[in-house]
């Protein structure tokens, strides 16, 4: 592979309309709409993102390829029409989405929501959502309606780079350095993503370094167009007819557990490219393979791709959000109002705004990208001043569903702060007594603050806490998950933690208990060990059961009927046993003691979801502060309070 001398002769023409890439695009946003609307025959639904990729990659590489070679690129022009291709939409797109979530979104998720509207503006959502992925007490990804916006962001990133990369090498290097330039970027790019496809999943999935390669898979396609030989129409319709099959059945066969993007997402962007390739014939394109990419139905609806997927999501989101159960019904009113709203907008927005001559840099910066930014930012402002507008709601609700009702947002200060001089902050109980014990753990000893603090209080007693999302309560010798997964500082302060509990006759645990988890079913060893040690240095060991698991779709539904004023005080939740390892550990030690706050939680085969007619659950697996504090009240009444054996 090498890039064409800058030369008049091996000038590139531009490439005209391709009916086959629009078909192609229909194609991707079929198979996204499709898998996130519910129809779980699509697994694999979600590479029409990667399919994406490669179409924008070839389109506006060669533009910028060939404006570079005829000397006519302007990182002016080239802006202009991203601005005016990207963000009128959006921009209309957002400011629906976000008067349906101000009527629907609880104030702490309306807030998190905002956050996401500059993110998305900024094309950052990406880091926004990386960050924010498995994060404890945060909102489900299906949940949230800008969380699409990823692939604008990584695209957008893209755009920012490659044409000061590419103007760049034509000043400084050869065609072949060029070439090689090029193939280092994407054989870093696609070995950190298969790398990361395991150890690091979401930086996998929303980070442009994981995803570079499926837009260089286009990019390199465009810059070597003309070296590609003409394809004889047969011989290019069984390259169509396998490249569809490839693409279909990668979509039909992976899902969500697949490691992605990866070396999985080969297949399906190499398909991509093979399509686009097979363009480029001797003769007229020909047969039923070109046919279902090119005829009018199919390129109309590629033409609406980018409408619909930006009007897709926020529609499925607000619908999970709410609990509503995904039907064949539900499915099809998703579709039919995605469709509906993409016709309008691409006829009476999109498509006019694009094709608009002699716009200004300026005036494209000013209306599509700053004056929405300012409106966007000061809206923020003025969610988080109202926490979350939060006056929407009853006096009654405004503090279940206020941020402070989350333990990750009342006690941030000792949550994930990896510090260990905070104790005059972070500690539960009577402060003006000395320490008895320590409190440490992962997230589930971060909810389980405002408990333990009423069992503390209650005994006479102080305890210092240490709580760090996704940290293991024990030395990590044997397993290198979380040395994959967490910072050498994290990994240093969960060791040092662990040290320090040794110093102290007490140490309470809770953790992330069910079997499956990685750091316990891949490393039970080393917290044996760790229990072991406690023993053998006369530590009095308790374990802290984790709450009974529920789903995502009963804290919607227990959410939703709350916010609307509906008594959830007889609603229940299936028992499901997420506490077998900590059993193993007490049977093991037979001088480890047991709290158990699902005695209170699952008083038989069902289980509570609210306390006092108010919401338990922040998410699935963690409570609100709110309910950790009557648990540790109701335990106290109904068995006694264990922390009273400590002198």
């Amino acid at each position: 592979m090498s890039f064409e001398n800058h030369s008049q002769k091996y000038v590139p023409t531009p490439l005209g309309y391709r009916p086959d890439i629009e078909g192609l695009r229909a194609l991707a946003v079929t198979l996204v709409l499709l898998y996130h609307a519910g129809v779980t025959q699509i697994s694999g639904g979600f590479i029409g993102v990667d399919i994406f990729f490669v179409i924008s990659g070839f389109l506006i590489s060669r533009i910028i390829y060939i404006e570079i070679l005829n000397n006519s690129f302007t990182f002016t022009s080239f802006y202009t029409r991203r601005l005016k291709r990207i963000f009128p939409l959006l921009v209309v797109v957002i400011a629906a989405t976000s008067a349906a979530a101000y009527n629907i979104l609880a104030p702490a998720d309306l807030k998190s929501y905002a956050t996401s509207v500059v993110a998305s503006l900024f094309s950052v959502s990406n880091i926004l959502f990386w960050s924010n992925e498995g994060g404890y007490f945060a909102q489900s990804a299906a949940q949230i309606p800008l969380t699409h916006t990823w692939s604008l962001s990584v695209e957008e990133q893209f755009y920012l780079i490659m044409p000061a990369v590419l103007l760049l090498s034509f000043k400084l290097t050869t065609p072949g350095k060029r070439a090689a330039l090029f193939l280092s970027a994407f054989l870093l790019s696609l070995a950190y993503s298969a790398y990361s496809s395991y150890y690091a999943q979401a930086s996998s999935y929303y980070l442009i370094t994981s995803r570079a390669f499926e837009l260089l898979f286009g990019a390199g396609l465009a810059f070597i167009w003309n070296r590609l030989p003409a394809f004889r129409a047969i011989g290019a319709g069984v390259m169509r007819t396998a490249a569809l099959t490839l693409i279909i059945v990668t979509a039909l066969f992976i899902d969500a557990s697949t490691p992605f993007p990866g070396f999985a997402a080969i297949v399906p962007c190499l398909s991509a490219a093979i399509l686009i390739a097979c363009g480029k014939t001797a003769t007229q394109p020909k047969g039923l393979s070109y046919f279902l990419l090119s005829n009018p139905l199919i390129t109309y609806v590629g033409k609406l791709s980018y409408s619909l997927y930006l009007w897709h999501w926020p529609i499925v989101a607000l619908v999970n959000y709410q609990g509503i159960q995904i039907t064949w019904s539900v499915t099809s009113q998703i579709i039919l109002v995605s469709v509906a709203l993409s016709v309008a907008s691409y006829h009476l927005i999109e498509s006019p705004i694009r094709h608009k001559k002699n716009v200004s840099f300026k005036y494209a910066f000013s209306t599509a990208f700053a004056i929405p930014t300012v409106i966007a930012i000061s809206g923020l402002v003025l969610t988080n001043a109202t926490d979350g507008f939060k006056f929407r709601l009853s006096a009654e609700l405004q503090g279940e569903f206020s941020s402070s009702n989350s333990p990750g947002a009342l006690y941030k200060e000792c949550f994930n702060s990896y510090k260990l001089d905070n104790f005059d902050t972070c500690f539960v109980g009577i402060n003006s007594k000395p320490a008895a014990g320590m409190f440490i753990g992962d997230s589930m000893a971060g909810h389980y603050v405002p408990f333990m603090n009423a069992l503390a209080k209650d005994a006479g007693i102080k305890l210092i806490t240490s709580s760090a999302s996704g940290l293991p309560p024990f030395h990590v010798k044997n397993y290198d998950y979380f040395k994959q997964q967490r910072t050498e500082k994290a990994l240093a302060y969960n060791d040092n933690r662990i040290e320090m509990s040794m110093n102290y006759p007490y140490v309470f645990i809770a953790a992330s208990w069910a079997q499956g988890y990685p750091y316990l079913s891949e490393n039970e060893k080393d917290l044996l060990e760790s229990i072991s040690r406690y023993i053998k240095n006369g530590t009095q060991v308790y374990l802290i059961t984790r709450p009974n698991t529920i789903t995502d779709k009963i804290v919607s539904d227990i959410r939703t009927k709350r916010m609307a004023g509906e008594n959830i005080s007889n609603d229940r939740a299936p028992f499901k046993d997420s506490n077998k390892f900590l059993r193993t550990i007490a049977q093991k030690y037979p001088s480890v003691k047991v709290i158990d706050p699902n005695k209170i939680i699952c008083p038989d085969t069902s289980c509570i979801v609210s306390i006092d007619n108010q919401t338990m659950y922040l998410d699935s697996a963690h409570i609100n502060v709110h309910a950790s504090e009557k648990l540790g009240e109701r335990y106290i009444q109904q068995f006694g309070n264990p922390l009273k054996a400590i002198n």
